[in-house]
């Protein structure tokens, strides 16, 4: 009887070095036993059936999607993952290259690292200080002597936490800056992963009190409150509301950084401001904390922004 060709897709019928190899006649062929690793379809579990599974279950690397909840940079999160600090709906998630899915619950294991928030004189700058100008760094003030326990207040500083600080203030990462002729609430930690929701997620809101040079009009308000660019990009929208007494003086909330974007916005629409003080950042304020004091902040504080 003529002998035929069997062609089959990858994983069947195809010798070492991708060879095809000729079967027996058509009447005297057996069905093989299916490889623990292919599905009938002849495709392999890393193939075309995952990709119908993860399409069916919408799944995505936990990376991905720790990065899109604002939780760490995808880097911080495989890191995290390695060191055995993600859990995943309750279960240690090591591999980053694993998918889960997309709703799943994730939470990241926390190590206890110092956070501390500072109220900013002006003239300190919160970025990398030029000696040569004579600049003093935030960091500067992180001293023994310069530190605030409020009386009455939750329990005592963490001993440990507050040598950490005092010996090296320079790891004391600035989150949220503010420029040297700006004053009040500064954010300062270890803690890569509360920095990146800060920085990198929508809902943390900043609240300012800023003094122009003029009262303001209801139309230079309404202005700042409208749709505003700076540099060719469009800002998200700030709330702006003016003091009922002082017409100089406005509040402001937004929800973003860029730099110099208050006075740069009050510029536009034709005022200048003479003094910025940052009252809040998410759940923490600078009330009751002295100008050029600084205090640790609870874990009870610290898990404020969830």
């Amino acid at each position: 009887m003529k002998k035929v060709r069997v062609c089959r897709s990858s994983g069947w019928g195809e010798g070492r070095g991708g060879q095809r190899r000729r079967e027996g006649t058509e009447s005297s062929r057996r069905p093989r036993p299916v490889p623990k690793d292919v599905y009938l379809a002849g495709t392999s579990r890393k193939g075309g059936a995952r990709r119908q599974e993860e399409a069916q279950h919408h799944l995505e690397r936990a990376a991905k999607i720790m990065s899109q909840r604002g939780l760490a940079s995808r880097r911080e999160s495989e890191r995290l993952m390695q060191d055995g600090k993600v859990m995943v709906d309750g279960q240690v998630h090591r591999d980053p290259g694993r998918k889960i899915d997309v709703g799943a619950e994730i939470t990241i294991v926390k190590e206890e690292q110092p956070t501390a928030i500072l109220h900013k004189p002006m003239g300190i700058v919160s970025t990398q200080p030029d000696h040569k100008l004579g600049q003093t760094p935030a960091w500067e003030l992180l001293r023994a002597e310069n530190q605030f326990v409020p009386e009455g207040r939750g329990p005592a500083p963490d001993g440990a936490m507050t040598r950490a600080v005092v010996k090296e203030p320079w790891h004391m990462a600035v989150v949220g800056r503010l420029d040297k002729e700006s004053r009040g609430l500064l954010l300062m930690t270890q803690d890569g992963v509360l920095a990146r929701r800060v920085i990198g997620t929508k809902d943390v809101w900043k609240r300012y009190v800023v003094e122009v040079d003029r009262d303001a009009s209801a139309e230079q308000v309404k202005r700042l409150n409208g749709s505003m660019n700076l540099d060719g990009v469009k800002l998200k929208r700030m709330v702006v509301k003016q003091d009922a007494e002082d017409k100089k003086v406005l509040g402001f909330e937004l929800r973003e950084g860029r730099k110099h974007q208050i006075r740069r916005c009050c510029s536009k629409v034709g005022l200048k401001v003479v003094d910025l003080f940052r009252t809040r950042i998410g759940p923490w304020d600078v009330e009751g904390l002295p100008e050029g004091k600084w205090r640790l902040l609870t874990r009870q504080e610290v898990d404020l922004l969830s």
